[in-house]
């Protein structure tokens, strides 16, 4: 017989609610952060620079001497090695320095380091030039680099090299000038760079300018002091700077005569007759070494001489001379628009030839009285600023005359120049 099954209700489960929040584990407590330590001040080393730049005006002022600037931009030992140069750099840039500045621009090199620039104005027109220069920070010092060495020889040879540049550039317009006679701008030229001229003495460049300078007139207030008893009587000429006319001690007036070496009066001589060309010499068929020609012609012929050395004697008591044929040929075609009195008429005219100071010519015409009345032979063109016309009459064989020193024949005079170059 089966054992009856069980039948007595299951035991219920005892009710167990959710934990609650408060009942969670909670995360462990955050530590407060602990206090940062404040960031390093940022150094703007460039601008620690300026400021100690601008604190030394004794070093870096505007009045500041160059070598004085100069000596503080270059390391110390750099003065004192032997075989260095920086002397004479810093003593050169002095001497063609007009100004010395910093710019304003400074700039940080690396964590204790700065540059600068430095200007140089360099005189008389030169163009100016710039270095950049780096000095560190040592010990809460600023000191200059070794680099700066080399700076300082890059900035004196920048410095020569503008100051050429100017001294090549009044070469070439006082070449220009001598090309079209302007005597006045070749002495402007060269005086505008005068000093640069005194430092670059030894330069190419330089000793070229000098050349050209001495083969042209000085200035009218050079020769003046040596034309004592002279005084000027006439306006100043526009090309050469000197007085179109002279009065000397005895009132007597002279001219000025200048034919620069490009000239084109030279020209014509070099078309003169073979006769006349004899006379003339060779400086019509020169080029480069052709002279400048500055006198002053007297404006009235003196009393007749009959010999050459009477007009030389005549020409000497008054510190002035009888003139070279080409001196009255070039004084007649320059003077030609307002010849002085009596130039082509009046007496002939003692002159000396160019080498042979001693052979006699007798040049212009002759006032003679021909059928009653007064006429000169042989009788100059109508009007004398023709230039074509004077050249041909004074390609007459009659108007240059070789003669024997002692045979003027009441019919010759002397007419006297100064010369200056």
């Amino acid at each position: 017989m089966t054992e009856p099954r069980d039948t007595a209700p299951p035991t219920e489960q005892p009710d167990i609610a959710p934990p609650t929040a408060e009942a969670q584990p909670s995360p462990p407590t955050a530590q407060p952060p602990e206090p940062a330590e404040p960031a390093p001040p940022v150094v703007n080393i460039a601008e620690r620079l300026r400021d100690y730049v601008g604190s030394r005006a004794d070093v870096f002022g505007a009045d500041t001497p160059v070598e004085t600037m100069l000596r503080a931009l270059v390391p110390p030992d750099e003065w004192q090695r032997t075989g260095s140069s920086a002397a004479q750099q810093a003593t050169f840039l002095a001497r063609v320095a007009a100004s010395i500045g910093i710019g304003e621009d400074f700039r940080a090199v690396d964590a204790d380091a700065a540059s600068l620039e430095l200007l140089l104005d360099l005189k008389e027109g030169a163009k100016q030039v710039t270095k950049v220069f780096a000095l560190r920070l040592q010990d809460g010092a600023w000191e200059p680099i070794p680099e700066n060495t080399r700076a300082l020889t890059e900035l004196a040879t920048a410095a020569r090299q503008a100051a050429l540049a100017a001294v090549q550039n009044a070469r070439k317009e006082m070449d220009a000038k001598r090309r079209t006679g302007d005597l006045a701008g070749i002495h402007a030229a060269a005086s505008a760079v005068r000093e640069l001229r005194v430092v670059l003495a030894d330069e190419s460049d330089v000793k070229q300018l000098e050349t050209l300078l001495a083969a042209v007139p000085p200035t009218w207030e050079q020769a003046r002091g040596e034309l004592r008893g002279y005084a000027a009587a006439g306006e100043a000429d526009a090309r050469t700077g000197y007085p179109t006319r002279l009065k000397d001690a005895e009132g007597r007036v002279l001219r000025l005569v200048s034919v620069p070496p490009e000239d084109e009066l030279w020209e014509r001589l070099r078309t003169a007759p073979a006769s006349v060309q004899a006379v003339l010499g060779n400086e019509a068929a020169m080029t480069n070494q052709r002279p400048w020609r500055l006198y002053y012609v007297d404006e009235q012929e003196q009393s007749a001489a009959n010999v050459l050395a009477q007009a030389q004697e005549a020409a000497n008591r008054v510190g002035r001379a009888v003139p070279t044929v080409s001196e009255w040929v070039l004084a007649t075609l320059r003077l030609r628009s307002e010849l002085p009195a009596d130039l082509t008429g009046g007496r002939r005219e003692w002159c000396i030839g160019p080498a042979d100071t001693s052979a006699a010519w007798a040049c212009g015409g002759v006032t003679q009285t021909l059928r009653g009345q007064e006429r000169v032979v042989p009788p100059p063109p109508a009007d004398a600023a023709d230039l074509d016309a004077l050249w041909r009459w004074m390609c007459h064989p009659l108007v240059i005359q070789r003669r024997a020193a002692t045979f003027g024949d009441e019919l010759t005079a002397v007419r006297t120049v100064l010369r200056i170059r």
